[in-house]
């Protein structure tokens, strides 16, 4: 009997296992299997890792704010209701919720009640990912100074790092 229903786990387990699908949209590879439908039938993909230690509610606010960064979404479009999103992806409504609130707190979003949330009309996305990505690089060459590398060092991989990417951005 105890082997019946590891089998039967290790079905159910299978069926939850997902390889995200690569879907060319305007260029830009976007990685999921949960699709926001746009009315004139394109498709913008929002990626949730759910094995994930980070939580769906920083992932969703991190989904949104790269797809308005790149393009994925224009200033004054119409996300998704709460429920419909949470149906979607197959999660609470209150984390939607959640992520929405959070968004419109840093200014992505803009909720209009009983209309929706529409994506502000000022590009704060590109800001916050330009802050982020400056933070980051800031953490990772002070990371390099306390390993013992030197100022000359760290500038010297930087230009040869922007010089190899300047190349190859070239061909």
């Amino acid at each position: 009997m105890l082997d019946k229903r590891r089998d039967s786990s290790k079905k159910f387990a299978k069926t939850l296992d997902y390889r995200p699908v690569p879907v060319y949209d305007k260029g830009v590879l976007f990685r999921s299997i949960h699709p926001l439908w746009r009315d004139r039938g394109d498709r913008v993909f929002l990626t949730l890792n759910y094995k994930s230690r980070k939580p769906l509610c920083d992932q969703l606010c991190d989904g949104v704010i790269r797809l308005a960064a790149c393009g994925g979404l224009e200033p004054g479009e119409q996300l998704p209701s709460v429920r419909s999103l949470a149906q979607e992806l197959g999660i609470n409504p209150n984390t939607v919720q959640k992520a929405y609130r959070i968004l419109e707190s840093q200014g992505v979003l803009e909720t209009v009640p009983g209309k929706g949330s529409f994506l502000a009309s000022e590009n704060n996305a590109q800001e916050q990912l330009r802050a982020r990505t400056k933070k980051t690089l800031g953490v990772a060459l002070q990371e390099a100074l306390d390993r013992g590398l030197t100022v000359e060092e760290v500038a010297d991989f930087c230009a040869e790092y922007l010089q190899k990417k300047k190349e190859e951005d070239a061909l």
